[in-house]
């Protein structure tokens, strides 16, 4: 699988989660015009700095993933089916 088909399998995540951030941003502005939910303020605020942050750990493990990623993979999955073997053996 090439780097460009994983980021394009990701997509719809990235998506959602950029459609997450946006909304929990709305309602952290609307909730900014309101004094009496300064409490509901600062939770949204964490809210927010906290979806950024993973959406920003998302894109950068989908940017930074390289081909090179699969033949580790697929030595582990060797790896794995060989002790099963000789599990299976004994």
């Amino acid at each position: 699988m090439t780097t460009l088909a994983i980021t394009e399998a990701l997509i719809p995540s990235i998506e959602t989660l950029a459609d997450i951030l946006v909304q929990t941003s709305e309602s952290y502005q609307q909730l900014l015009k309101q004094p009496e939910s300064h409490a509901y303020c600062l939770e949204a605020g964490r809210s927010v700095r906290y979806l950024s942050s993973r959406y920003a750990d998302v894109l950068t493990a989908a940017f930074d993933y390289t081909p090179e990623s699969d033949d580790d993979y697929d030595d582990w999955e060797d790896e794995d089916d060989t002790s099963s073997e000789e599990a299976l053996d004994e």
